[in-house]
């Protein structure tokens, strides 16, 4: 009896819908979507997987190629929206801000810059000069 019931868990009777909703947060979309294939493929390997790169390495024989990116960029997508949150966000910006001010343009930088107002420049003339 004991194997029956495992081997009616881990039977995938339907492919599983999502049900979104109009304007979803992508935040919600990731970590509901990273759900929904984790119990896939927990339920295709009759085994409990802690994330998606692990059940992608689990399942590698059996996936082609694009899906087991596609599992490994899932679970990093929702590791990372895990960690966004307004306090950390504002503290990211107002550090990136004080180090970009505290320092100066490398030469490279300023180089570029030179060179896109140069040609800026090269244009208008040629505009003036034709019209």
């Amino acid at each position: 009896l004991a194997q029956a019931t495992v081997k009616q868990d881990c039977f995938l009777p339907h492919f599983p819908t999502l049900n979104m909703e109009p304007f979803m947060s992508p935040h919600l979309l990731i970590a509901d979507m990273h759900q929904r294939l984790l119990i896939l493929c927990s339920k295709a390997a009759c085994k409990h997987f802690q994330g998606l790169q692990q059940a992608e390495r689990h399942l590698r024989q059996r996936l082609q190629q694009p899906q087991r990116r596609l599992l490994r960029n899932m679970d990093v997508a929702f590791a990372i929206s895990r960690h966004i949150e307004p306090i950390r966000t504002q503290q990211l910006l107002e550090e990136l801000h004080a180090t970009l001010l505290s320092t100066t343009p490398t030469s490279s930088v300023v180089d570029a810059a030179q060179t896109f107002e140069k040609r800026k420049d090269e244009n208008n003339h040629t505009e003036e000069k034709l019209a």
